[in-house]
């Protein structure tokens, strides 16, 4: 644990937690309204996109490439906190980065499966502005929070980028998480609601019958618009799990519920500070910004789902050595 410095009495600043919200809220205002916003607007913002010192995801190319020139001089990151879609790694990142000795990404969610270390280091802060940080608070760490669940090379490629970063996994409830993404696919179809190319998607109880056939046939799952794989087949976590502790030495490695973290951001958030050798630093409880729509899951098909996911849980508690409660 690193030992205690003198901080801000307020450790998060304003302008930090502004910076870490205008990126994402922008984001969800320009793609999330129906039809797409009106073409000055587009304009606009894409302008502005230019030049934006932090941004949610997909940072311009030409951005990347020119950071890339200077890439020796730009460490690997220190740590990754993952997880599945729609598993709170967004949330989680908007108290992570609020302590002052993390120096941020150009992007929460920089692109790790690039085929180069030297397109990678593109995305994280150079050794001087580290350095001016860790000046300040003692200690300057660098790191990205995306969810690359269930990603089964992805704990090889990081491990080609810094074998010594460090892991923050979070785990949702398969049953909300499955849930919560086919909302979030929906929200995204939406951008094209008057096409009626989607006109005949089912709804989410038809599409668990078609994943839960198709996985029992050996079939890979309902395509998302997010993630890697089926809705069900991103809630079974264990064996991206097996591969990562095969990967990862267990002090490298931290294991988080999602719905204690939601519970408690604070005091998840005061364990994650720890685990990364962060000062002591209590954050600021923020709004959460990425939540899905609204709506309640039938509970005779939550119930259905639950004997889905049932024997999946029973052998990941039994391998965590911990029940998480779902």
């Amino acid at each position: 644990m690193a030992p205690s410095i003198p901080l801000p009495s307020v450790p998060p600043a304003v302008e930090r937690i502004e910076q870490l919200a205008r990126p994402h809220r922008e984001f969800r205002d320009f793609w999330w309204v129906e039809g797409g916003p009106p073409l000055s607007t587009k304009l606009r913002y894409l302008l502005r996109y230019q030049f934006k010192p932090y941004y949610f995801v997909r940072p311009p190319g030409w951005r990347v490439a020119l950071r890339g020139l200077s890439w020796k001089q730009r460490p690997p990151p220190d740590f990754a906190s993952i997880g599945a879609v729609r598993s709170g790694t967004s949330a989680l990142s908007e108290y992570i980065f609020q302590h002052p000795s993390t120096v941020l990404p150009l992007a929460k969610e920089p692109n790790i499966t690039v085929p180069c270390v030297k397109q990678v280091c593109s995305y994280f802060p150079t050794r001087a502005e580290r350095a001016r940080v860790a000046k300040r608070y003692g200690v300057a760490i660098s790191g990205y929070c995306t969810p690359v669940g269930p990603h089964l090379s992805w704990p090889y490629l990081a491990r080609g980028v810094n074998p010594n970063m460090k892991v923050v996994l979070i785990l949702r409830d398969p049953v909300s998480r499955a849930f919560s993404q086919w909302k979030w696919d929906r929200m995204k179809r939406s951008w094209f609601a008057r096409d009626p190319f989607w006109s005949q998607i089912p709804s989410f109880e038809r599409v668990f019958e078609i994943e839960r056939m198709d996985m029992a046939e050996g079939g890979v799952g309902w395509p998302t618009l997010s993630g890697l794989s089926g809705l069900l087949r991103q809630s079974i976590y264990l064996p991206f799990l097996k591969v990562l502790t095969d990967v990862w030495d267990a002090d490298k490695l931290l294991i988080l519920c999602a719905e204690e973290f939601f519970a408690d951001p604070v005091a998840t958030t005061e364990q994650v500070y720890e685990f990364l050798g962060l000062p002591p630093c209590t954050p600021e409880r923020v709004v959460e910004r990425n939540a899905g729509p609204q709506e309640s899951l039938d509970p005779a098909l939550r119930a259905r789902m639950r004997e889905f996911f049932q024997p999946y849980n029973e052998r990941l508690y039994e391998f965590l050595g911990r029940d998480l409660g779902w």
